[in-house]
């Protein structure tokens, strides 16, 4: 495709993102709702996973080959929690016809994902997901029309972006966004420090609370890049995420852009349920972001991250990677 080709189809692409991001239902927010705390800057949710309640959850995963010339692996896995079994997998290999252009990488990979859901939807509808997570974003995207929108749209499911990078738009950026985390952190090591009792004692049987900051990491303000080192001794994530395992199972903070619009939601603290088996397991200290694609809240989504996560990538996604991967090996095996 020359340069005039593209420059038309990338405005073509631009109109149809702009159509999709306007299709997007949005769920009301209430971050104060259905929690154990109020009235604070952090605010702990229960959880949203009932053992009794059996929903499903999907995930979604492309593998890239190497070479552009080689086909690309759609993968979709669909999970029950409550019996931590895989119910549901589907694969599609297809050729990438479509160049590769920031922004626009839905392009590339929504027909191959859309084909599968719709499949499992018509074929085994007793099957379909509660909701959908995609790798990749959902409205955290220039135009608001990110994977995540592209797919609930087009199949009327709720799905949920996870982006294991920031996209950076509105002026949010890698770097601050990182000391807006260790900031919120050390109010949070602060809070706990003061208040022994903030957070209500868990019982056995109790899941641990996902915890959201109700402060968002705003690129508009002036003290956004600017890392508070009065307390800097206590504020190692890795230590101070050890200190809280036993009763969080993830901490959110909102990711609000220059224009003061709340994009996405960063999570840390998640997962730590799989590894060494003679070795402490913690929360990731590596952010994921979380964005809203199709029918759900953001409050919501990030909950469900959070309890889905025994690794730092929810579980239905982590899923459809490593099969994925494992197709993308044979494959190339195969070839040779």
């Amino acid at each position: 495709m020359n340069n005039s080709g593209l420059n038309e189809q990338l405005e073509a692409w631009k109109v149809e993102q702009l159509y999709t991001a306007s299709k997007v239902i949005i769920l009301e927010d209430d971050i104060i709702s259905d929690c154990t705390t109020k009235d604070e800057r952090f605010v702990a949710h229960n959880s949203m996973i009932n053992n009794n309640n059996n929903l499903l959850y999907g995930g979604v995963d492309v593998s890239f080959p190497e070479s552009e010339d080689e086909q690309a692996i759609a993968t979709y896995v669909i999970i029950n929690p409550s019996k931590d079994e895989i119910v549901y997998r589907d694969h599609l290999y297809f050729d990438l016809k479509i160049p590769y252009v920031s922004s626009f990488l839905s392009f590339r990979e929504i027909e191959p994902l859309e084909f599968l859901v719709k499949k499992q939807m018509e074929e085994k509808p007793d099957l379909t997901p509660a909701v959908v997570l995609v790798d990749g974003n959902g409205i955290l995207h220039r135009r608001r029309a990110g994977i995540a929108c592209f797919l609930g749209v087009r199949t009327g499911l709720p799905t949920i972006g996870v982006g294991k990078s920031l996209y950076c738009e509105g002026g949010l950026q890698k770097e601050s966004v990182n000391v807006g985390i260790d900031n919120m952190l050390m109010e949070l090591q602060k809070l706990i420090s003061e208040k022994k009792n903030y957070f209500p004692e868990l019982s056995k049987s109790e899941k641990r609370y996902v915890l959201i900051d109700k402060d968002a990491i705003s690129s508009s303000d002036e003290t956004f890049s600017k890392k508070d080192t009065s307390n800097s001794n206590d504020t190692d994530r890795k230590s101070f995420l050890k200190n809280v395992k036993n009763f969080c199972s993830g901490i959110g903070v909102y990711l609000e852009t220059n224009c003061g619009e709340v994009l996405g939601c960063a999570l840390v603290g998640h997962g730590g349920r799989v590894g060494a088996k003679n070795k402490e397991q913690l929360g990731t200290k590596n952010p994921i972001f979380i964005s809203i694609g199709h029918k759900i809240s953001l409050k919501d989504a990030v909950i469900l991250c959070a309890e889905l996560s025994k690794a730092r990538i929810p579980e239905p996604i982590r899923h459809a990677d490593l099969w994925g991967r494992e197709l993308l090996r044979k494959l190339q095996q195969q070839q040779k």
